[in-house]
């Protein structure tokens, strides 16, 4: 079953490539460059041999690959000093005779037809899993609803979750993209997502179904929790970033994924003793380019913000 798990991922982007026309293949590797989004943008389905990596990496040195290598060991890559793991793929198989689904019936899951369906899809996956989509790839994607269906959450007129699921040629099920919002988080939007595209699975006549989803690392709270406790923390730079790897840009401290308040309350009960500074914030209209990330607006606004959020929730600062 791990290879099957393995080619439905790989077939998934495979389709993506050649209906948005970028796939790039030969004897050694396949890939889907793009340029305007951060998904699929990867190198996968590698030929087994060291030449094959060392050509590869070449290529993305020279910027003529995308930058992200998709290996099923990541020992694969070890004899590569310019390569890095930072993000992991987790991945479940289920029979989907021992599957028991109540009803498909959600009125606020709504199936990706239009194009404004498919941009609203592509802000949802952007702000759930801190990467770009693109809607014009997603809308193309859509458009043969016997190999893809996509939807999104809807509820009193705003986007909370989105969800794919994918009908390989081995009549194999992938369910990719599960995410919610921040603001959509801990409401069981992602449980329910999954039970609907688990029903469209079974309304396939699917036998076996993938849950693909990406780990890109430690839980943040708990390894922040944990570091604080054993005393590992000395001095916090306060700020957030939306991205993943090598792709990502800093964010105003309200707009990030991570909840800032819950970071500075972990902080606070969890013993950190020590400074805190927001460290870089956006440069505003009218300052300087020259020091970016440290503008006074910018500043000003990321300590009352941190200010407010610690009043809020009685955290003492002195």
């Amino acid at each position: 079953m791990n290879q099957e798990i393995i080619n439905n991922l790989y077939e998934f982007w495979e389709y993506i490539g050649k209906k948005i026309g970028r796939l790039v293949e030969n004897d050694h590797y396949k890939a889907v460059s793009v340029v305007e989004s951060d998904w699929p943008d990867k190198v996968f389905s590698i030929s087994p041999g060291k030449d094959s990596l060392s050509e590869i990496i070449d290529l993305i040195q020279g910027k003529l690959l995308p930058n992200i290598i998709t290996v099923s060991k990541p020992t694969s890559l070890e004899s590569h000093s310019h390569s890095k793991l930072f993000l992991k793929q987790r991945n479940m198989a289920l029979n989907l005779k021992t599957v028991e689904i109540q009803s498909k019936n959600d009125e606020k899951i709504q199936q990706v037809r239009t194009k404004e369906d498919a941009l609203n899809f592509a802000k949802t996956a952007s702000d759930a899993f801190g990467y770009k989509v693109d809607g014009n790839i997603v809308y193309l994607v859509s458009e043969d609803t016997s190999k893809v269906q996509i939807f999104s959450y809807l509820q009193n007129n705003e986007y909370f979750g989105c969800g794919i699921v994918f009908f390989d040629s081995n009549n194999n099920v992938g369910l990719h993209m599960i995410g919610t919002t921040p603001n959509g988080r801990g409401k069981g939007i992602g449980t329910k997502m999954t039970e609907k595209l688990l029903w469209e699975a079974k309304a396939n006549k699917s036998e076996n179904c993938v849950l693909h989803a990406s780990a890109m690392g430690e839980n943040i709270y708990e390894l922040a929790r944990e570091f604080c406790e054993s005393g590992k923390v000395f001095f916090v730079h306060f700020r957030d970033i939306e991205g993943q790897g090598g792709r990502f840009h800093e964010t105003f401290h309200d707009n990030g994924p991570t909840d800032m308040a819950k970071m500075l309350e972990i902080y606070y009960r969890s013993g950190f003793v020590g400074p805190i500074r927001p460290d870089h914030a956006p440069t505003m209209a009218g300052e300087s380019k020259e020091s970016r990330g440290y503008g006074m607006t910018g500043k000003v606004f990321a300590f009352g913000y941190m200010k407010g959020l610690m009043d809020a929730r009685n955290i003492s600062y002195e």
